[in-house]
């Protein structure tokens, strides 16, 4: 601490706290695991593969076999599903993160005390 510093005082803090907005980690409202797997149907790929399936369905349905629609379904459920439990692990490896920093204690000079 430098000599002489008082830091803030209680008007500056509020001025601050106006200004900026509190110094508190927010907690982000998270998605359950349903959520984050409907909305895995948004990516490009999987609706790519979306339109395959519905037109190797039709093409079965008019007397063509149903292996590879069955086939094609497997690999949407199956990409769609690793793709939730990978981003699904991430969010809540962030999480976690979040409340080891949420922990931290600082000290600060307010009104030339240290508190």
């Amino acid at each position: 601490m430098a000599l002489g510093y008082k830091g803030l005082d209680a008007g500056e803090i509020e001025a601050s706290r106006e200004l900026n907005g509190s110094n508190k980690i927010t907690e982000a409202k998270r998605q359950g695991f349903w959520k984050h797997f409907l909305r895995e149907f948004n990516d490009p790929i999987i609706r790519v593969l979306l339109i395959a399936f519905a037109c190797n369905a039709a093409l079965a349905i008019h007397g063509g076999g149903f292996a590879e629609t069955v086939g094609i379904l497997f690999s949407i459920l199956a990409a769609t599903f690793v793709s939730t439990v990978s981003g699904y692990k991430a969010e809540r490896t962030l999480d976690e993160m979040e409340k080891g920093a949420s922990r931290r204690s600082v000290r600060v000079v307010r009104g030339g005390e240290t508190a």
